[in-house]
């Protein structure tokens, strides 16, 4: 009897230790970008923009809303690089296998399979002062870079000559491929925010660029 107990203890024990290590293993995915997708990529205009400059910086910000819809996101966004000097940005997205369903829902489809070149993405630039502005100007990605692990998709994006002067925001539209509507958007740049009525500047704050990640 006391071995039977203790070899229920045993296995009581591994099932908890597995649990919380499938539970832990869950966290980690769901932040888990890998490196490789979020990394600065020095295209042919930023490598020339980098040589040029006499003080080359980087700067991001936190993004708000860091998904395209407050509800049911089915897109993320991070690793963003704001380059105001070198007229670029860059930023990764991601995506769940389990959001194509969402996608495929939206535009009539039985399914859709991941596979790559799903989704195309431009970036979108808003250099207006009121809502009643028409001044939009989009971009289309000078590079792209799609990866998976694990039940995830990851799209690194470079956009170049990106003009900051006068941008009141900037977001990036994603495109099912062969569709004219857009599935979503996720604004990745602000000027400013309200906040009681009152618009405040958004700073930037400066993103270190790892020396190994630097032009020859």
């Amino acid at each position: 009897m006391k071995i039977f107990k203790k070899a229920l203890y045993a296995l009581l024990i591994v099932c908890l230790a597995a649990l919380v290590a499938a539970l832990g293993f869950r966290i980690y995915i769901s932040e888990h970008y890998p490196k490789d997708t979020t990394r600065i990529v020095f295209t042919e205009a930023l490598t020339e923009k980098y040589h040029a400059a006499e003080d080359f910086r980087a700067y991001t910000q936190d993004i708000r809303i860091p998904y395209d819809d407050g509800k049911n996101g089915s897109f993320f966004a991070d690793g963003l690089y704001l380059l105001p000097d070198a007229d670029g940005l860059q930023v990764t997205l991601r995506y769940n296998e389990s959001a194509l369903e969402t996608v495929a829902e939206k535009y009539g489809r039985e399914t859709i399979a991941p596979a790559e070149g799903l989704f195309r993405y431009t970036l979108t630039v808003s250099h207006n002062t009121d809502a009643s502005g028409t001044d939009f100007r989009t971009y289309e990605a000078s590079y792209l870079a799609e990866s998976d692990a694990f039940m995830y998709h990851y799209a690194k994006l470079a956009f170049d000559g990106v003009s900051f002067e006068g941008a009141a925001w900037m977001r990036v539209d994603i495109y099912l491929e062969g569709e004219a509507e857009p599935f979503g958007h996720i604004t990745v740049y602000e000027s400013n925010f309200s906040y009681n009525g009152t618009l405040y500047p958004y700073e930037m704050e400066e993103k270190r660029i790892p020396k190994g990640d630097l032009p020859a």
